[in-house]
């Protein structure tokens, strides 16, 4: 049998089965096969053997058993459910379309202050680590509460993560019902209010220009399915806002629409009991990664800009599959390290030994001054001891010392 495997040919370093074996496989397949059959032929035959009382005995039987399993179910907990967000970002159709841009067209994203989502490199959004992220998240305070930690999630981070533009004229979502809006808004292809993010898709997928028609639609499609998504498939006339003035679209504070949306989105959720929350889920995906790591970083890193651009789909499969060999990200008492230092500014030019640090909190603050205290109070205590041990000792040879004399001086007398 050996020297048979062994003058089987080899393909990149792969045996392929011989002959021998395949046929003992094949043979032992067929033999179940058989058995099988017969079995189920024995079972017929004897059913048909029995009398119809006897038949509708074993059928009283056979009701009771599966009643008696029914409750038995009943009692049982039922598996949680996988909850699947169903907003409409889609990081996969906005990484097709940025790959096929020209360089004019590239420049135009830039111009209009959203050229940190070229770098976008992700394409599939993990559900399981959403909703813990959003579960985690405080609208209210803006702040992301995880593993004994509390990180603020601000205009700042929102462009440090995305690299969209985070100053500038904020956005504001109120309708505008003017006639020269309205007629915008049907230039661009409106109707009833709304443009779907089909229309946008396709027309960016086949365009080649890069004017005012291709901004408006590009930011469009972002706001719609990266950056303020909803669970609609079309992005509403309020968004118009943000695009009418193409000229002034590079001065708009992108950024605080995107955290302001997201928080708004997962208050309403709450308050609302919605499935699942409108807003740019992946934000947070890269905030919390790029602040918690499942283990020390040992190696020199740069941190480039956008920190989108270091999380692509492998990275992402990667730190998960760490994470889970330590327990999971979202165990209990997980022990995990904290990489950035909110003091720290981001940038091209930042090194691990600038932005590798652990971040300290004010609850760490009050645990190590404690020690402290406790420390030099041990020491202080200590050094007490000594110098009563000492000074007694001392007082003793003077004691000593003095008596010698005083006797030296009555034998002199």
């Amino acid at each position: 049998m050996k020297d048979v495997e062994d003058r089987q040919p080899k393909r990149s370093g792969k045996t392929f089965p011989n002959a021998i074996s395949i046929h003992s496989s094949h043979a032992f397949a067929a033999t179940c096969v058989i058995t099988i059959c017969k079995v189920k032929r024995d079972i017929g035959q004897r059913w048909r053997k029995l009398s119809n009382e006897d038949r509708r005995k074993y059928k009283h039987l056979a009701k009771l058993a599966k009643g008696d399993l029914a409750k038995e179910k009943g009692l049982l907990p039922e598996k949680p459910k996988k909850r699947k967000l169903q907003n409409r970002i889609s990081l996969k159709s906005i990484v097709g379309i940025v790959q096929k841009l020209s360089k004019d067209q590239r420049l135009a994203v830039e111009l209009i202050g959203l050229g940190g989502l070229l770098h976008l490199r992700c394409t599939v959004l993990n559900h399981p680590l959403c909703n813990w992220l959003v579960k985690n998240f405080d609208p209210k305070s803006r702040s992301l509460n995880v593993h004994g930690r509390t990180f603020v999630l601000t205009v700042g981070h929102v462009h440090e993560c995305l690299g969209i533009n985070a100053e500038g004229k904020v956005i504001d979502l109120e309708v505008n019902m003017s006639d020269e809006f309205s007629q915008l808004c049907e230039n661009i292809g409106m109707t009833k209010g709304v443009v779907q993010l089909k229309e946008l898709r396709e027309y960016l997928e086949g365009t080649e220009e890069e004017g005012d028609v291709f901004k408006r639609k590009f930011a469009l499609y972002l706001l719609g399915c990266f950056l303020c998504p909803t669970t609609k498939a079309s992005v509403t006339r309020s968004f118009m806002n943000g695009v009418s003035d193409v000229v002034a679209m590079g001065s708009q504070n992108w950024a605080n629409l995107t955290l302001d949306f997201l928080c708004k989105g997962i208050q309403e959720q709450r308050d609302k009991h919605l499935v699942q929350p409108n807003g740019c889920l992946f934000l947070l995906v890269v905030f919390y990664f790029d602040r918690v790591s499942p283990s020390p970083t040992v190696t020199s890193y740069v941190r480039k800009f956008p920190s989108l651009v270091n999380w692509g789909d492998i990275e992402i499969k990667n730190i998960l599959h760490e994470f889970d060999n330590i327990g999971g990200y979202d165990s209990e008492g997980v022990v995990v390290n904290f990489t950035l230092d909110e003091g720290t500014k981001v940038d091209e030019n930042t090194s691990a030994k600038e932005a590798g640090v652990s971040q300290i909190s004010s609850a760490d603050v009050s645990v190590m001054t404690s020690t402290l205290i406790t420390v030099a109070s041990l020491l202080l205590r200590q050094n007490m001891i000594l110098a009563k041990q000492f000074g007694s000792e001392m007082l003793a040879d003077l004691q000593a010392q003095t008596a010698q004399e005083m006797d030296l001086t009555h034998g002199l007398e």
